[in-house]
């Protein structure tokens, strides 16, 4: 500072001041809120993770659990909602079309039951209607069914008479019996195919 005495310079006054210390302080403030503000973000990411796992990660997984459950067929499952953010809206969604799914998969299998109620009972009108077919078959062959057990039953009723009148040769008699029975083969054979297509075919 200048020193003055009727207006002339006379002296002066240095003065000065170090700045080490202040410098020193705000180093020393700086690196402290260096520090600070890095313990702050760790705090604050640490809890922010945790944070974001608990409302979204975990949630998401558990969904994600169960959607492959339902996807495997076990449409009873149900995912918890976790609030009224998107996660739990997410999971009151999907709760609501799983339900939807069981109430088509019942009403699909009533249908199935339907379905197959109709076609037993297509198969026994079926085979009703093939015994009645075969059963009308039956009289329309009777003529004919009655004119081959004619013939060979005249045959044999020959041959009886034959026989009644008498027949002195042995052989001759052995020959009209044997040709007796086989008469009577015939017409047992006959009976025989016409009492096994007349019978009702096995149900399957």
């Amino acid at each position: 500072f200048p020193l003055r005495r009727s207006g002339e310079l006379v002296g002066g006054i240095l003065a000065t001041l170090s700045l080490d210390g202040v410098l020193g302080s705000a180093r020393q403030t700086v690196k402290f809120i260096m520090i600070y503000m890095t313990l702050g973000s760790l705090v604050f990411l640490i809890f922010g993770t945790i944070l974001i796992s608990r409302t979204l990660v975990q949630p998401l997984e558990k969904t994600i659990r169960v959607m492959q459950r339902v996807a495997d067929g076990d449409l009873h499952q149900k995912v918890e909602p976790t609030g009224e953010n998107e996660v739990g809206r997410l999971a009151r969604t999907f709760n609501t079309m799983a339900e939807k799914l069981k109430g088509h998969e019942r009403a699909l299998n009533e249908h199935v039951k339907s379905l197959q109620k109709m076609n037993l009972e297509l198969k026994e009108t079926q085979q009703e209607v093939i015994q009645s077919e075969k059963l009308a078959s039956v009289g329309l062959l009777a003529a004919g069914v009655a004119h081959e057990i004619g013939n060979p039953l005249g045959a044999v009723l020959g041959y009886i008479t034959m026989l009644e009148q008498g027949v002195a040769d042995p052989q001759e008699q052995e020959d009209y019996l044997r040709r007796m029975e086989k008469e009577l083969l015939r017409i047992d054979g006959i009976v025989r195919d016409l009492r096994e297509y007349s019978r009702p075919s096995p149900r399957k």
